[in-house]
């Protein structure tokens, strides 16, 4: 059963903690190992991995790093640089989350009509043996009156 999109985003933006300690640069190689993982379970056709880690890198990226005091204010080029081509990365992984989330909606209407038309099946069944009961009954009473009747006969 696929999990919902809504219940995914609650597993996928949990908020991680930023210690100003930490270097920059282990931040960023989390946020890419994140975005490497979405993109291979996208590219594999797991859309509700692929959602979870994407949108755990946007967030890293968008939200997170900016209490990073080298995120906010770069003090190198190459975190500048490194900035910017994590932000854009983020909007390229957005969009493809939009896929995603797209792909898992297809899904759970699928389930959803595939649990519609089993459970009109059941429904069916269902009414079909109490028809048969009722036919049995209705046959066993025929059967008794005709018995009667007989008995009454002779």
């Amino acid at each position: 059963m696929v999990r919902s999109v809504a219940e995914l985003t609650r597993v996928a933006e949990t908020t991680t903690p930023i210690y100003p300690s930490v270097p920059l640069a282990r931040y960023l190689n989390t946020a890419s190992k994140a975005r490497d993982e979405g993109y291979t379970c996208y590219e594999q056709g797991d859309f509700e991995s692929a959602y979870v880690y994407l949108l755990r890198f946007v967030t890293l990226v968008v939200k997170d790093l900016s209490r990073h005091p080298d995120w906010r204010e770069p003090k190198l080029s190459n975190q500048r640089h490194q900035r910017k081509l994590f932000k854009d990365q983020a909007l390229s992984a957005i969009a493809v989350a939009e896929d995603c989330k797209r792909e898992i909606r297809a899904v759970e209407q699928t389930e959803v009509s595939v649990r519609r038309v089993e459970q009109q099946r059941s429904e069916e069944a269902a009414r079909q043996a109490e028809l048969a009961e009722q036919a049995s009954e209705a046959r066993r009473q025929a059967q008794a009156a005709q018995k009667a009747q007989h008995e009454v006969d002779r």
